[in-house]
């Protein structure tokens, strides 16, 4: 599992264990806070993340006030893209397996 703590300021909090997990250990989706916090520290607009996972600036606004749930694809690859988690699917194939 990742360690992962990119918050400078006692203020935010890292980001959760369950929130970087992978979908088969266990992924829970990331909080309104963690998302709009994670977008600040990366200077990322709604629009912005939205074009990055393929998503409208709507659709992602939604995640930001609570309409909708994040995708697991659509925050995995925004870790991804931040460098946060890396793109290991294919050195970690026991979950097809298992499916």
């Amino acid at each position: 599992m990742e360690n992962f703590s990119y918050y400078d300021s006692g203020a935010h909090a890292p980001l959760s264990e369950k929130t970087l997990a992978k979908f088969c250990q266990g992924w829970h989706p990331p909080t309104l806070q963690e998302i709009t916090q994670f977008l600040v520290k990366l200077h990322l607009t709604s629009y912005e993340a939205g074009m990055l996972v393929g998503v409208s600036q709507d659709v992602f606004s939604d995640y930001l006030s609570g309409e909708r749930q994040i995708a697991y694809a659509e925050w995995r690859l925004l870790l991804i893209y931040a460098g946060v988690v890396k793109p290991d699917l294919f050195r970690d194939r026991h979950f097809i397996e298992s499916a």
